[in-house]
């Protein structure tokens, strides 16, 4: 899919330069040329990089993994 159609750069190549440092969208422009022309990906551009930031959070288990253990009985 297309970020940027001015441009013509895809998702594929803006998870590129993410990967490869940069991390905010003038510097996902700079690598990629996307949102230097009509500025419109722009918003797109943030949030894969939002995106790649929250996959990178160290997490303990998914919610649908959370298994509730029982509560404690008095003894």
């Amino acid at each position: 899919m297309y970020v940027c159609i001015c441009k013509a750069v895809s998702q594929r190549v803006v998870a590129e330069a993410i990967e490869d440092g940069a991390r905010t969208v003038d510097a996902v422009s700079a690598c990629t040329g996307a949102g230097t022309d009509c500025g419109s990906c722009r918003r797109s551009i943030a949030r894969e990089l939002e995106r790649a930031q929250l996959g990178k959070r160290e997490c303990g288990p998914s919610r649908a993994q959370v298994v509730a253990e029982p509560a404690l009985q008095p003894a």
